[in-house]
């Protein structure tokens, strides 16, 4: 009962607001760890049965697509050159 009345205040508002931010933490992880995935597999190892629905959601969380936001990830991580 605790942590409903906790969850309610923070910044997540609902129950399933919590669940997609885990899901779309999850997503992020594996986006970055595990090159060789689809779209579609991450989808589905973060539970969503639907890669479009995926899509939509973490657009609507992070403000881009996930190959939008893997490509700006890798784009900030790239090595610097060696002197």
């Amino acid at each position: 009962m605790f942590f409903l009345k906790w969850l309610s205040r923070s910044e997540y508002g609902k129950f399933s607001n919590w669940i997609q931010s885990l899901r779309i933490a999850k997503a992020k992880k594996l986006l970055t760890e595990e090159n060789d995935l689809s779209s579609n597999q991450v989808a589905k190892l973060c539970g969503y049965c639907d890669r479009q629905y995926f899509q939509r959601i973490f657009q609507q969380k992070e403000g881009m697509t996930p190959a939008q936001w893997v490509a700006t990830t890798r784009q900030n991580q790239a090595p610097l050159p060696e002197e």
